[in-house]
């Protein structure tokens, strides 16, 4: 028996904080729960059926004591972050069982309040597997990172079909007032900030765009160079950065980010210099070797102790190798 058409979605409910020192999980859940009901014009006590997690082993009890409520099917099913999605099937399938008529789902966080780094956070020891997993650091995105891996390798899935579901996420997110990040991205801006070994991500895009508007101003950053350059280069060339209309760097990194070109290397057929510092953190060596290879015959030159700024950051060493390409073209 299909469980299709059988149920609905009769009553929602977010809440709107989303920093709360001052408020418990369980009282995130409760007024969850009344704004819900409330939508769906029910009570507490029309609820016979109860779905959470995330609450500890016998939280999900201690929460119907919390909430007042009796029912006579409850299930604390948890698969991670999606287990509320999950728990939205279930209460279906428990209603068309029988078991319920009225299922209430909830859920209550305080991460953020608490800072907690949800997604990049390490693992603490737990669960016996765990221990061959926790020595070596890893967090929740960068286990993220494994499956998608391993689903590339598996059925030949491409990095830019995966973030067209970030991409869809995020304008869904759009759609909700009370979402932390409205903004549409391109798939364009998920491939070249959204790597876990990746530091410049779509954030920094945010507060170049809050400079634009006036809202701050610009700031001093190190993160283009190496860590062996000094900061007396680094403060001189961000005096001569700022003097740039930042309207223009935003522009730009919105242009390289939402466009790639690679599929297109292999029709250049001039003579090809491609130089990266071995330091880069913004476009790493890796890519640079990326451009080398699909450039025919392109040379390609890493030099040391000199970040994406390596133009100015090792003036002589670029300005030579640039004169040693030149002389020997035809």
């Amino acid at each position: 028996m299909s469980i299709w058409g059988t149920t609905a979605v009769v009553g929602a409910w977010e809440h709107p904080t989303r920093f709360a020192p001052h408020m418990t999980a369980f009282q995130i859940h409760a007024e969850s729960a009344r704004g819900a009901l409330a939508d769906a014009g029910l009570t507490i006590g029309d609820v016979d059926g109860f779905f959470t997690s995330g609450v500890g082993p016998i939280g999900l009890l201690s929460l119907c004591q919390h909430l007042d409520l009796r029912p006579d099917h409850v299930d604390s099913t948890s698969i991670g972050g999606s287990s509320f999605v999950s728990h939205c099937l279930h209460a279906a399938a428990a209603i068309a069982a029988g078991l319920c008529k009225v299922a209430l789902v909830t859920y209550g966080s305080t991460a953020a309040s608490e800072r907690f780094a949800v997604g990049t956070a390490g693992l603490v020891m737990g669960e016996p597997p765990d221990q061959f997993e926790a020595p070596f650091g890893p967090t929740i995105v960068g286990s993220y990172a494994m499956v998608a891996q391993r689903h590339m390798h598996e059925y030949g899935t491409t990095s830019a079909e995966l973030a067209e579901i970030a991409v869809t996420m995020r304008r869904h997110a759009g759609l909700n007032p009370h979402a932390k990040y409205r903004e549409p991205i391109t798939v364009g801006l998920v491939l070249a900030g959204g790597a876990v070994r990746f530091p410049i991500r779509h954030e920094n895009l945010a507060v170049l765009r809050d400079v634009v508007r006036g809202r701050l101003p610009q700031q001093f950053s190190t993160e283009t160079f190496s860590p062996a350059t000094g900061m007396d280069l680094m403060r001189e060339a961000w005096t001569e950065q700022v003097k740039t209309d930042p309207r223009v760097r935003l522009t730009d990194l919105l242009a390289c980010q939402g466009f790639d070109g690679r599929e297109l290397l292999d029709r250049i057929r001039t003579p090809t210099l491609v130089v990266a510092g071995a330091d880069d953190q913004v476009t790493p060596v890796a890519l640079a070797e990326e451009l080398a290879r699909g450039i025919r015959e392109a040379r390609l030159e890493v030099i040391p102790a000199a970040g994406h700024q390596a133009p100015l950051e090792q003036a002589d060493r670029f300005n030579r190798l640039v004169a040693v390409f030149a002389a020997a073209l035809p």
